[in-house]
């Protein structure tokens, strides 16, 4: 059996880490592969999985699609966590759009946050300058192609905009799990609300560029079609 990274995978998901000394019924229960997004990735998963680096197919034909899409002028997204800090990140958009003249913010929520948006999210349709986003009918990676800045907690849509714009960690809820790509200094940590904002005003950049082709394998239908090839051989 093969199974397919679907998402953000870190040393505090414990999913896919195993004691070394499984019984061999427990064994039986594990895939046999784990197709991860990238090189990077494959330090979260136990031998007993065997990670292989194959990339996401959606991750590129969303790229390929959106060539076209260009950074706007003073333009940041926020991606929300759902109810757990939720406070916290409406409270962070307030502050940046009181603090940033003629900042744009959009604002995206979860799918399970869209139908109770204008109860939940009223504070925020007070400000002219953000845009609640409650629908798929244009894609997050247009959102992402046009901001400056991607600020979040713990989503995968960090790692996706790594590719496009600079990423902000806020220091709150599950940040955690992101450590590994602040300390290689890849994304910026916002340790509060000042901080995030005397970031975006000030332009700071990450220490160091990401190697996006360690956190997505590029190519990745052909080098999936070439593992399957091996595995079934």
């Amino acid at each position: 059996s093969i199974d397919f990274q679907h998402g953000m995978q870190s040393g505090s998901i414990p999913i896919f880490k195993h004691n070394k000394n499984l019984s061999k019924d427990y064994e039986n229960f594990l895939p046999n592969y784990v197709f991860t997004y990238g090189e990077f990735w494959n330090k979260y998963y136990s031998n007993y999985s065997n990670p292989i680096p194959v990339g996401n197919p959606y991750y590129e034909y969303m790229i390929s699609k959106l060539k076209d899409i260009h950074r706007e002028k003073n333009s940041i997204l926020i991606v929300s966590d759902g109810l757990l800090e939720r406070k916290k990140l409406i409270s962070l958009a307030k502050k940046i759009s009181k603090s940033i003249k003629d900042i744009k913010i959009y604002y995206k929520l979860r799918t399970e946050e869209y139908k109770d948006a204008a109860k939940d999210y009223k504070e925020l349709y007070e400000f002219k300058n953000i845009v609640v986003i409650i629908n798929e009918d244009i894609s997050l990676y247009n959102y992402i192609k046009k901001s400056s800045y991607v600020i979040g907690i713990n989503s995968t849509v960090l790692i996706e905009a790594s590719k496009f714009c600079k990423v902000i960690v806020y220091k709150t809820g599950w940040y955690y799990e992101m450590n590994d790509l602040i300390d290689a200094g890849f994304f910026i940590l916002g340790k509060s609300e000042n901080d995030i904002v005397d970031i975006i005003s000030t332009r700071r950049d990450p220490k160091n560029i990401i190697d996006i082709s360690k956190i997505y394998q590029p190519n990745s239908e052909k080098n999936i079609a070439t593992n399957i090839d091996i595995i079934i051989s």
